[in-house]
């Protein structure tokens, strides 16, 4: 049924998938390749990778600020047999805790985490990770939790509140007037309210 579909649409992007699968298979099945894997940002382009038998790897974003259904995407890869690589573990540098992110990491067997790392310093801190790794203790699943993991910074003309599910910037500016701006897994909302 994509005959009636107009170039540049639905159709293209399956006729490349075709392709894609298909090259990839022919590069393992002559010996060219030995693993083939994935790198994605969305989230149904991933699980229908996974779902396709044809990758052993997935590399994703994935932190502590991961909704439910990145979780279940980490225990769909385990169920299927697909290694996960897990990148932006630090959100972009919106975790600053590396202790913490990788405590959360430890937590699935069948992820491995890349680290975005700009300072030797933060280089230094992942390297002491690997004879001492964090464990989830309390403390950091306080850390962690949406519940508990705010932090405000106030001034005349702005508050920020960052928590673990969403981060919110709310700018004041009268006191008629709020504009706000949610950004989460899914993208960014703004909302006006007078």
């Amino acid at each position: 049924g994509l005959e009636n579909e107009k170039e540049g649409g639905s159709r293209c992007y399956k006729c490349i998938k075709m392709r894609m699968e298909k090259t990839c298979k022919y590069a393992k099945e002559k010996g060219m390749v030995r693993h083939i894997g994935i790198t994605n940002h969305r989230l149904n382009v991933a699980n229908e990778a996974i779902e396709s038998g044809l990758y052993e790897t997935l590399q994703y974003p994935f932190s502590y600020l991961a909704a439910d259904r990145e979780k279940d995407l980490v225990n769909l890869c385990k169920e299927k047999n697909v290694g996960f690589i897990a990148m932006k573990g630090l959100a972009g540098g919106l975790i600053t805790n590396s202790k913490a992110a990788m405590a959360f990491m430890t937590q699935y067997d069948n992820v491995l985490p890349i680290w975005g790392v700009q300072r030797e310093s933060e280089l230094d801190e992942f390297i002491s990770y690997i004879d001492n790794p964090p464990v989830m203790d309390q403390d950091i699943i306080d850390l962690i939790s949406p519940k508990t993991n705010i932090i405000k910074y106030d001034s005349i003309f702005q508050k920020i509140f960052i928590s673990a599910q969403t981060i919110e910037i709310i700018m004041l500016l009268s006191s008629h007037i709020t504009i706000r701006h949610t950004i989460n897994p899914i993208g960014i909302y703004i909302f006006i309210h007078c």
